[in-house]
């Protein structure tokens, strides 16, 4: 599995709509650099295809970005973190001032998302809305390719947490000023991905001196302080835990999640980058295809608790710089353990 190289593609004449790309021959352009793969075509009609490469289209003057790929993944917060707001720091590394572009939004987007791109100096009348079905053409569209390849994180990913936290400064909000625990535990409270056994596990991190926080109930700033001040983060695996880009090298991160490839393994690309050591304790999913809920084993968590996260709350919270972790062996039992390769991967 390799990386692409990161960059900005400009393309004159070039179309958009629904996040697929149209060459100025009609062509409809995919490629694994900028998120819009074959299968997404396969899903669509022949009439469907046609329409995209002949319907009239909306004139749009200057420089349009394009961010988001076909899909729903405007929709969900972490895809904002790890696909979409670090192609911004590909348009300011190529010279463009992202004040003064154009942004192509499906009209369903977030809240929290225009948050976002406000606290990353871009004003509301950058957005362009569009609805299902809409083709805009700028004068010449840009198309930054993703960092990742769903696994791996290109080192640019260091220029896009240094880009959020200047435009935070620059914002006013010193996420460093916040006061927060050094040992959290992100929760979940959705539907999707349900940890079953979650009262006795999250009883078992709280005596292990976590703090449960639901950041769903928090301020996108709240959120960012949190995993900034942290040193030891865990919890259930998802969304949440790629705020993470805002922790300090040193910073150890664990997820829990079932024993299928869904939720995929990014948070291991981000941490690889920016030197935060991560791992999974992988339990059980359910046999529901839909829901993917999972069971963690309370002996398998127990021997995560004592083996990465040894040592006292009242030390970690003592802790006034980010640290690497020290280099000894772990304990014979548990370098048995993880060689097995049975529930923990670290």
């Amino acid at each position: 599995m390799h990386l692409n190289a990161d960059g900005v593609y400009v393309c004159p004449g070039a179309a958009l709509s629904d996040g697929f790309v149209i060459d100025a021959d009609g062509v409809l352009l995919f490629g694994g650099e900028i998120n819009i793969h074959p299968y997404r075509f396969s899903a669509m009609t022949q009439m469907r295809q046609a329409n995209l490469a002949t319907a009239p289209r909306q004139r749009l003057p200057g420089f349009a970005v394009a961010l988001f790929p076909p899909g729903d993944g405007h929709l969900i917060y972490g895809h904002w973190l790890v696909d979409f707001l670090p192609r911004l720091a590909l348009l300011e590394a190529a010279g463009y001032d992202r004040a003064k572009l154009s942004y192509l939004v499906p009209r369903d987007i977030p809240k929290f998302a225009i948050s976002l791109m406000k606290l990353l100096g871009i004003p509301d009348n950058r957005l362009v809305e569009y609805e299902p079905g809409d083709i805009f053409q700028p004068d010449t569209l840009l198309v930054p390719t993703a960092m990742h390849n769903g696994v791996r994180f290109t080192p640019l990913l260091h220029e896009s947490v240094a880009l959020f936290r200047r435009e935070l400064t620059r914002a006013g909000a010193d996420i460093a000023a916040y006061k927060s625990p050094a040992r959290v535990w992100l929760g979940r409270t959705g539907n999707n991905r349900q940890l079953l056994n979650r009262g006795p596990i999250e009883a078992m991190a709280v005596e292990a001196g976590f703090t449960i926080v639901r950041p769903e109930l928090m301020s996108l700033l709240q959120q960012f302080a949190l995993c900034h001040a942290a040193r030891e983060i865990a919890g259930e695996y998802g969304s949440a835990f790629h705020t993470t880009i805002f922790s300090s090298p040193g910073t150890v991160v664990c997820g829990l999640r079932g024993s299928e490839l869904h939720p995929g393994f990014i948070q291991s690309g981000i941490g690889e980058v920016l030197g935060q050591p991560t791992g999974y304790v992988f339990g059980k999913t359910t046999s529901d295809p839909g829901l993917h809920d999972f069971t963690i084993c309370e002996q398998d968590f127990a021997d995560c608790l004592k083996y990465v996260f040894g040592g006292s709350a009242r030390s970690l919270h003592a802790v006034t710089a980010p640290a690497p972790p020290a280099a000894s062996q772990p304990p014979r039992k548990w370098w048995r353990f993880w060689r097995r390769k049975e529930a923990v991967l670290f």
